[in-house]
């Protein structure tokens, strides 16, 4: 999953405010905006955990509704789909990310 998010301080901030068992690294912004504050720096977004739970889950969905809400700039990408900043269409995404997660494993 990629955030795009408004700057890169905004990046760092969602990367900071990660719950365990998700990884979130920010990354920079691109070489022609290094002097813009304002353009957009992505937020690469994964699942760490061999065995979530619910709650996992649940605190997942939480996270990245809240964090994405905070900016209508931010927005979230699955294999090249904006997914809208609701708990329904987060939890089937992380869903899918769990379903994939098996795929990766054997890179």
């Amino acid at each position: 999953m990629i955030l795009s998010t408004p700057n890169y301080s905004f990046a760092r901030s969602v990367q900071e405010s990660a719950p365990p068992g998700v990884i979130a690294r920010a990354g920079r912004q691109s070489a022609y905006a290094k002097d813009d504050p304002d353009a957009t720096a992505p937020v690469l977004i994964g699942i760490k955990e061999r065995e979530p739970t619910q709650a996992t889950k649940d605190r997942f969905v939480e996270w990245l509704v809240t964090e994405t809400s905070k900016d209508d700039r931010c927005t979230i990408n699955y294999y090249g789909e904006v997914i809208p900043k609701e708990k329904e269409a987060v939890g089937a995404i992380y869903d899918l990310m769990l379903e994939r997660k098996s795929d990766l494993d054997t890179l």
